[in-house]
């Protein structure tokens, strides 16, 4: 009995470690992250395909191999990044930092990638290998890019406030909120244009349409996340490389999971059939 009643004093007398009511996130960081989420979507990202097939014309076994590559380089590269982020020390934390020098290298690669056809011509890159070669060096890069700020956006938005109430709340919030305010904006222009293009209703050059639409949408995203950042005073970056790489190469489950997918990447029986012992051994399930 005395032990129960001294439980109950304990439990009446420890405050909660993080108050139901506080809200962490206020109304402008709110408003700031709902914009952010507004720019990541604002592209034209759904006519990729169409873009690879039609306009940069790249033939379908070459499509197939940079597929390949890039599945496996994104397996490899998510590794070391979340390492290097996850040591990443500054005044401003390990996440915003990364925001702000993805910013203009992200855009650079983007609008290089949607001015291909002014570099590659009107017959496109076809079987043409240094052609090709230029390109999969671009979808190397940027996804690289795209990987390091996936990790930073998620791991900014686990970190954001410890009140699991007050995450959810700006998370449901930028995800409703986002879609009335024009996240699908371009997309859904472009789209309507495209239509009347390809139905000659309108007089337009389709190649134009694409790189304008797919730059403009590019810098305009650019501009509104850099316009949510407060301006980062100069401070060198904390980044322990040294600490990060040999974390990530000691530690054995790193080669598995990646194993794991590289063999169901491959697509083969009996890279699936060794991912698979090694999922087991590391409790990953398929």
């Amino acid at each position: 009995m005395a032990s129960e009643s001294t439980a109950k004093v304990v439990e009446e007398k420890a405050p909660s470690a993080v108050p139901k009511d506080r809200r962490y996130v206020g109304s402008k960081e709110t408003f700031a992250y709902i914009l952010d989420d507004i720019a990541q979507s604002f592209n034209i990202g759904k006519y990729d395909d169409v873009f690879k097939m039609n306009i940069l014309k790249i033939d379908l076994v070459l499509q197939s191999i940079t597929n390949g590559i890039i599945s496996v380089w994104d397996i490899i590269n998510d590794i070391f990044l979340a390492a290097i982020v996850d040591k990443t020390r500054t005044r401003w934390g390990k996440f915003k930092p990364w925001l702000v020098i993805y910013a203009i290298p992200g855009v650079f690669l983007t609008v290089v990638y949607w001015a291909l056809p002014i570099f590659m011509g009107t017959e496109g890159i076809g079987s043409n290998i240094p052609r090709f070669a230029i390109y999969l060096i671009l979808q190397i890069f940027s996804n690289l890019a795209g990987s390091l700020i996936a990790i930073v956006r998620q791991g900014m938005t686990s970190t954001i406030t410890p009140n699991i109430i007050d995450r959810t709340r700006l998370i449901t919030s930028a995800n409703l909120l986002s879609g009335f305010v024009g996240e699908k904006l371009p997309e859904l222009t472009f789209g309507l244009l495209l239509d009347l293009v390809n139905n000659n209703v309108l007089k337009w050059n389709r190649t134009h349409l694409f790189m304008w639409f797919g730059i403009g949408s590019a810098v305009v995203s650019c501009a509104i996340s850099l316009s949510l950042l407060k301006p980062i005073e100069h401070s060198p970056l904390l980044l322990s490389f040294a600490g990060a790489m040999p974390a990530s190469c000691k530690n054995p489950n790193y080669y598995y999971i990646s194993l794991y997918f590289v063999g169901k990447c491959l697509s083969t029986e009996q890279g699936f059939r060794i991912a698979s012992h090694f999922a087991l051994i590391t409790n990953c399930s398929p």
